[in-house]
């Protein structure tokens, strides 16, 4: 099989895998916040994020760097199995430690402790999990097998025994069950098909994979850290069904961000990184077209929630959750700016340039942590959504104009075109009251008729982009 077609196979494959075990997990999730309320239901979603945190501290980069390794050198998968697990094994032990003396000292609230503690018990096989070896590897079954797995599991086992308010810690082990079992799955396959190096082997890889896996796992725990630092702050200033009503909308966007964002770091990056090796200008060639399609794509999903948002937050949550809408609408194009930017960000890991990666996390980690707390406070939970976006547009800018400093690229004038475009269509969304079938219908001939009317696109480009999406995984010259 070509690598052109073998990456569109896998895209497919690990998108919609993804979709999959992901709509299963968000209806788990749905019949939690059904089933709790929102005050349930934000306290199960507070304890969860204290999980996020410490999972991404347990990953610490060395998925990404094993990923790059083995696309560059695949006979180095046995040493790097063996080197990365007892990576992770030593950062297990540094967590939970630090958990330990967090419960100690009274930083995580009383109400959440029993949640967190359980919600941790995943950290121990989270340290054996081997997914990134089929990916650097582009064998994407076994991956993606276990992806379907970790929804359906969690949510058969929720809807089954999930039936009070007073089922919140079982909920919490199902949780760790369903990550559990396919981890299983998947690092047996993993030491069946490429086996482990003796210890002694791989010490001499250790010193290296830390070098440069830290700055990407630091990146990447602050990338975290931006995700949820709403849910921290309202969590420990306001009201727990205030916490309900922006962890509801806020699950909506992380769904979207974990099948499309997290894919494309997934099936892109070892591309990205061969191409890097191989030709300067395709490289870029290739970034920059794929950052135009995902911008049009990602706008449009946008335009469609913004325009969708009270049916969905009624149909999934019933209309408990009606505070939830405005919380949607604005996170959603905060979505939009990291989908956007997120083929920059791969770009920078694949051509090598982690700390370039780590240095913008730090910042748009600063704008969250300074401006969430002051917007909550002046604008309640609206405040936490107002700060992500303003947060995800500054960085987005300062991607794009790092990109545009070291070679002259379109990427500037089509980023202003695509938001002048969807600028006018979402101000056409809330200055005129249509109903909802003709609204949508005069959004989006409005949204494509100016990207023809600026040039951002061709007709022939508009009515053919299966073939864009195509060409953008297959140009030859790329492996050229």
């Amino acid at each position: 099989m070509s690598k052109a077609r073998l990456i569109i196979r896998n895209f497919i494959l690990i998108f919609s895998s993804n979709v999959i075990g992901q709509l299963f997990y968000l209806g788990g999730l749905i019949h939690l916040a059904r089933t709790f309320g929102p005050v349930g239901f934000g306290l199960w979603n507070f304890a969860q994020a204290w999980l996020i945190y410490l999972l991404r501290g347990g990953e610490m980069g060395f998925e990404v760097i094993g990923v790059k390794e083995i696309a560059r050198h695949p006979d180095r998968t046995p040493n790097l199995i063996t080197a990365v697990i007892t990576s992770r094994c030593i950062l297990l032990l540094i967590l939970a430690t630090f958990l330990f003396i967090a419960i100690e000292c009274r930083l995580i609230p009383e109400d959440v402790r029993i949640l967190v503690v359980i919600f941790s018990l995943s950290l121990i096989p989270m340290a054996f999990i081997l997914e990134w070896v089929f990916e650097g590897h582009q064998s994407l079954l076994s991956v993606s097998i276990a992806r379907i797995a970790k929804g359906v599991i969690f949510f058969i086992l929720v809807v089954l025994f999930v039936k009070s308010t007073y089922d919140v810690t079982l909920s919490s082990f199902f949780y760790v069950i369903s990550l559990t079992v396919p981890i299983l799955y998947v690092g047996w396959s993993a030491v069946r098909s490429f086996g482990m190096a003796n210890f002694r082997e791989t010490f001499y890889l250790l010193p290296q994979l830390w070098r440069s896996a830290l700055p990407v796992g630091c990146a990447t725990l602050l990338s975290n850290y931006s995700l949820f630092i709403g849910t921290m702050v309202i969590g420990y200033t306001m009201q727990h069904d205030q916490l309900g009503y922006y962890t509801a909308s806020h699950r909506m966007v992380i769904f979207l961000w974990a099948y499309i964002i997290a894919n494309l770091q997934r099936v892109v990056l070892p591309t990205l990184s061969n191409l890097f090796q191989i030709s300067s200008d395709s490289f870029q060639s290739f970034v920059e077209r794929f950052l135009r399609f995902a911008a049009m794509i990602s706008i449009g999903i946008g335009l469609s929630v913004t325009l969708f948002s009270k049916i969905i937050i009624k149909i999934l949550y019933t209309e408990r959750y009606a505070a939830s809408v405005p919380i949607l609408q604005i996170l959603v194009w905060a979505f939009v700016m990291a989908s956007i930017r997120a083929i920059l960000e791969i770009a920078l890991l694949a051509s090598d340039r982690q700390k370039m990666y780590f240095i913008g996390m730090i910042f748009v980690a600063t704008l969250y942590t300074m401006l969430t707390p002051f917007l909550v406070s002046i604008y309640g939970i609206n405040g936490a959504a107002y700060a992500a976006l303003i947060s995800e547009s500054s960085y987005l800018v300062f991607l794009v104009v790092l990109w545009s400093r070291e070679r002259y690229s379109i990427i500037w004038k089509s980023i202003v075109k695509f938001f002048i475009a969807g600028s006018i269509a979402i101000g056409l969304l809330f200055t005129i009251q249509w109903n909802i079938v003709f609204a949508s219908s005069i959004t989006v001939i409005v949204y494509l008729g100016l990207l023809l009317l600026l040039k951002v696109y061709s007709v022939s480009e508009l009515t053919e982009l299966p073939k864009l999406a195509r060409e953008i995984f297959t140009k030859e010259k790329i492996y050229n």
